[in-house]
């Protein structure tokens, strides 16, 4: 009988059919493999995280951007992970933002986006705006109430930008630029805040925007169970654990906390 492929190798594989892209692992050991797209223009640190706990690993002399994947969610979000390397391979569909319509969208819309779109827990927010191209739904920003800061004046009002995706395969240029203004322009916020996730970016599509790095954020920890590949959040109250499957834990890089003052 033939053994099952490893995940890594249908990954490289996956890459050379889905984008004629040729991947290899330059460094392995048992919990994670470094593999290197195209001569350098992406690594992936892939992580065994349904064999072994793991914890992501930082690499900052690298020069080519890096990307944190663990294997449980290359194989359950199979589609989405795939479309958001595609994505930082430049590969994406391109729609221009000023082609766009930007339109207020319902808390169903915006968690059905999100659960086919997006790789975080999908959150229904307070207000939610899109940008519809041929009456399709090309992106999505989900957005908090606004907040009182207690060291600063009673008038200020902060935001979080709590989701921001596109929709897989597309990229929206100048897409989050248009969201973004869309709700200051009807909600006059102070400031809108936001939390990069580390493992796919280091901010820098905030910065252009004008939003301002402070500080890290404590990696996070995830209980992903065995075989089925099925992740929770550390702390969770009902786990629904299956104790005859193998459970391991993962943490990530954390997150940057990002903050746009207006």
């Amino acid at each position: 009988m033939e053994a099952e492929p490893k995940s890594v190798d249908v990954l490289i594989k996956q890459l050379k059919e889905e984008f004629g892209i040729s991947a290899s692992i330059v460094d392995q050991s048992a919990t994670v493999s470094n593999v290197i797209v195209e001569s350098g223009v992406l690594s992936i640190k892939f992580y065994n995280s349904l064999h072994f706990d793991v914890k992501h690993k930082e690499e900052p002399l690298l020069a080519t951007r890096q990307i944190h994947l663990d294997e449980d969610l290359f194989l359950s979000r199979n589609n989405v992970v795939m479309a958001r390397i595609r994505a930082a391979l430049g590969l994406a569909n391109r729609v221009y933002a000023r082609s766009t319509t930007l339109v207020r969208i319902n808390k169903e819309e915006a968690l059905v986006f999100q659960k086919e779109h997006h790789l975080q827990v999908p959150l229904p927010g307070k207000y939610r705006y899109g940008l519809l191209y041929r009456d399709t739904l090309m992106a999505i920003a989900i957005f908090s109430s606004g907040r009182k800061m207690r060291d600063m004046a009673p008038e200020h009002r902060s935001f979080e930008l709590l989701r921001f995706c596109n929709r897989s395969g597309h990229l929206v240029v100048g897409g989050l630029s248009k969201l973004l203004k869309g709700f200051a322009t009807a909600f006059h916020p102070s400031d809108i805040m936001t939390y990069v996730d580390r493992d796919w970016s280091s901010g820098e599509i905030y910065e252009k925007l004008g939003f301002h790095s402070e500080g890290l954020l404590p990696p996070q920890r995830f209980m992903v169970q065995g075989t089925d590949k099925i992740r929770y959040y550390e702390g969770c109250a009902d786990l629904g654990i299956n104790r005859d499957n193998l459970v391991h834990w993962v943490e990530n890089l954390g997150s940057i906390k990002m903050r746009q003052v207006l």
